[in-house]
């Protein structure tokens, strides 16, 4: 029964932080991921020689599948309707892109494809994508330094994420930013937990979960995105 009673407390807290309606848009595994982490957490938060990569994997695990589901598959499905291959590079990276076509290709490996002869193509959903490959398929200039979202997934969180609510597109553009610079944050916590050679501590694990639960809330920004003028 106590292991019963602590999965209850965990959900009950998460919830909390996160809003029951943000809690009930998260896929399954991510909810476990969540309970998983913080569980071990807990039970050995305490302890000094502990690796914590324990606790902080199956959130990274949980945050991947939620930037995929709410942006990498969708965006590539919006996109797909709305433009043919060399339409959606014009629109991002204007009418002169021939001449940086195999950069632009190399940074939206998940989206598109050329063919020898050079003809472009929209690739079919891949099961590669990763936390640091998200901020390539959104944006023109993937530089977190000057950072340039594409107009299409401007547009893409206007007509989809956003689309029963009036919000300024300088509003989407911060939204967009402060989102790119959470998940940079946390791929390079996640790269601690899978390389060789690195510790982690309760205190990254603590970062973690506070990041995505219960302080910065980064899985309900996701999942629910939240109508707010963060530039302000």
């Amino acid at each position: 029964m106590s292991e019963i009673r602590s999965t209850e407390s965990i959900i009950s807290s998460a919830k909390a932080a996160l809003g029951d309606e943000a809690w009930s848009k998260l896929q399954e595994k991510t909810k476990i991921g969540i309970i998983t982490s913080e569980a071990c957490f807990l039970e050995f938060k305490n302890k000094k020689s502990f690796d914590f990569s324990s606790a902080i994997v199956p959130l990274m695990k949980g945050l991947e599948l939620e930037l995929r589901n709410a942006f990498y598959e969708p965006y590539l499905s919006y996109i797909k309707s709305n433009y043919l291959p060399n339409e959606y590079i014009e629109v991002n990276f204007g009418m002169d892109y021939k001449d940086r076509i195999r950069n632009i290709i190399d940074n939206k490996s998940l989206l598109l494809s050329i063919s020898k002869s050079g003809r472009l193509a929209f690739k079919p959903i891949s099961e590669q994508f990763t936390l640091g490959k998200f901020r390539y398929s959104i944006a023109t200039t993937p530089s977190l330094r000057n950072f340039r979202a594409d107009k299409s997934f401007i547009l893409y969180c206007r007509n989809v994420l956003f689309k029963e609510k009036a919000v300024e597109t300088d509003d989407i553009i911060c939204w967009i930013k402060d989102l790119v610079s959470r998940i940079e944050r946390l791929r390079i916590l996640r790269n601690g937990s899978s390389h060789a050679g690195i510790i982690q501590n309760s205190l990254d694990a603590e970062t973690a979960i506070n990041e995505l639960v219960k302080i910065e809330k980064t899985f309900a920004i996701i999942v629910l995105p939240p109508f707010v003028n963060c530039c302000e």
